[in-house]
């Protein structure tokens, strides 16, 4: 998220005023933030995290989509472009805004050093009140290192620590499994992000 938001706009606004622009703004409670450019670390590894489960995904019955697709989390005003974001089954999009799904399964942001606490707390908190989400996943991009969210029957959270190029991530919800070295493949740690 920006640290300047541009003048409070009403939903409706906000929508139009995000059909006519070049670049993308998030929305939460009437203000207005355009959405930082990654860095090519951040696209490295969401191209290559996208690029492994996509086809076992679509096996599923699933898809990922990229950080073009908007997600809203309905009551608590949030509207934002997580980003990777995958759905099962028919893509279910918000009342009265067919360009926003509301049937997220799982979440995966990017952390990145002006948004990560942001990520992690608020975001998180927001992207809870989501039915349908059951696994939530913070991507770093200075290490091998993913903090992995997973919805408990009870409604609870789990957070898994993982980390290290040879560990492997599990995503429940999907049944699918992701080596550390195909998220993190030509990563050399250490250097400018």
């Amino acid at each position: 998220m920006a640290s300047q938001p541009l003048p409070k706009m009403t939903l409706r606004e906000y929508l139009d005023f995000e059909e006519r622009s070049p670049v993308r703004h998030e929305y939460f409670d009437g203000e207005v933030f355009e959405v930082e450019a990654a860095t090519f670390r951040h696209q490295q590894i969401s191209t290559q995290l996208c690029g492994y489960l996509r086809p076992q995904l679509n096996a599923k019955g699933c898809e990922i989509h990229t950080s073009g697709t908007r997600v809203a989390t309905g009551k608590q005003g949030l509207y934002t472009y997580p980003d990777l974001v995958v759905f099962c089954g028919k893509p279910q999009s918000w009342p009265g805004d067919p360009d926003t799904l509301s049937n997220p399964r799982i979440l995966i942001e990017i952390l990145s050093n002006s948004s990560k606490d942001y990520d992690r707390g608020t975001k998180f908190q927001l992207y809870r009140s989501l039915p349908s989400l059951t696994e939530y996943l913070n991507v770093h991009q200075e290490a091998p290192y993913i903090e992995h969210h997973v919805k408990q029957p009870d409604g609870s959270w789990l957070m898994r620590d993982l980390e290290g190029r040879a560990a492997t991530l599990r995503l429940e919800s999907v049944g699918i499994e992701v080596p550390f070295a195909a998220i993190y493949e030509g990563i050399e740690f250490g250097a400018v992000s």
